[in-house]
């Protein structure tokens, strides 16, 4: 079996008293021209990552997920919420 291990980068914290976990390093980097895109992209082809760090487990129901990444734009400034499990 020769499969590659794959290493991600967390910041655990709360966020009025919820669990939350911040990707910093570990997804893939894809040229995408919106966020939305970006989004969109990480759901269709490597959804298996957030179900990892999100649901059970290492995660759960309840816990809030974040993934810290580089600007789309000069004048990006975007956040979002990824569905739960």
């Amino acid at each position: 079996m020769n499969k590659k291990a794959i290493c991600f980068k967390t910041i655990e914290t709360h966020t009025l008293g919820e669990p939350t976990r911040i990707v910093t390093e570990g997804f893939p980097k894809y040229a995408a021209k919106s966020m939305m895109e970006y989004k969109e992209y990480l759901e269709n082809n490597y959804d298996q990552y957030r179900s990892a760090h999100m649901c059970e487990p290492r995660g759960h129901k309840d816990m809030v997920g974040a993934l810290l990444v580089e600007p789309i734009s000069k004048k990006s400034g975007y956040r979002y919420h990824l569905h739960g499990c």
